[in-house]
């Protein structure tokens, strides 16, 4: 599957994940109106969870999932939207995860969400985003703009404390607490410069190649 995503400069990004090109096209189109100062980017789901790791590890500037619930309905994956959240939720407890659903949520019969309905902040119907300047809709703008603030409060603090740590260690006066903190956060941060280099050397790679073809056809 191809999810080549031309990323804005400077934007947070809000990802919509569905299997359905029509419903991507519409829900899209939808939170771009309710979330102007984000960039919306709607994908089909990846066949493994733990390609996600790679995407947020790619792009530092998300700030929020919304998710459909019925990812495996038709494509390539093999779990629900709340099968998904549950894994983002490991992967990062303060990260901002919704279902976006055409399910009843009264019908306990379909109750498709279980005990992992606590892994996102809310479900959201898919015909309260019918009409982008709704009632239903600036409710939905408010409460996710809500949790992004703290999430971006979350982020802030982790690299100030990082920074203290940093400043500390180098003074040799970490405690045994501090020194594990410091190295978890230092591995975050470091899964971000590997994807960087990794990225930067795959596009060395790819003008080598172009390269390469130009001089195989220049006259011998």
């Amino acid at each position: 599957m191809s999810n080549n995503i031309k990323l804005g400069e400077q934007k947070k990004i809000i990802w919509f994940v569905d299997e359905m090109e029509d419903e991507r096209k519409t829900y899209k189109r939808a939170l771009s109106k309710i979330f102007p100062e984000f960039d919306v980017f709607s994908i089909e789901p990846y066949r493994d969870t733990s390609e996600y790791n790679t995407l947020l590890v790619k792009n530092p500037n998300t700030v929020a999932f919304i998710l459909d619930q019925r990812l495996k309905n038709y494509g390539m994956a093999n779990y629900l939207g709340i099968e998904l959240a549950g894994y983002l939720r490991q992967t990062n407890e303060k990260l901002p995860i919704y279902i976006l659903t055409g399910i009843s949520l009264n019908d306990d019969e379909n109750n498709e969400f279980g005990a992992q309905e606590d892994a996102v902040e809310d479900i959201i119907k898919k015909e309260d985003l019918r009409d982008p300047k709704g009632h239903k809709s600036k409710i939905l703008r408010k409460r996710l703009l809500r949790r992004i603030n703290i999430f971006e409060e979350v982020k802030q603090d982790q690299e100030r404390k990082f920074n203290e740590l940093l400043t500390k260690n180098l003074k040799g006066k970490l405690s045994k607490e501090e020194l594990q903190e410091f190295e978890k956060l230092q591995l975050n941060r470091s899964a971000n410069i590997v994807v960087s280099e990794l990225n930067l050397l795959k596009k060395l790679e790819e003008a080598s190649d172009v390269y390469r073809q130009y001089i195989d056809k220049l006259p011998k």
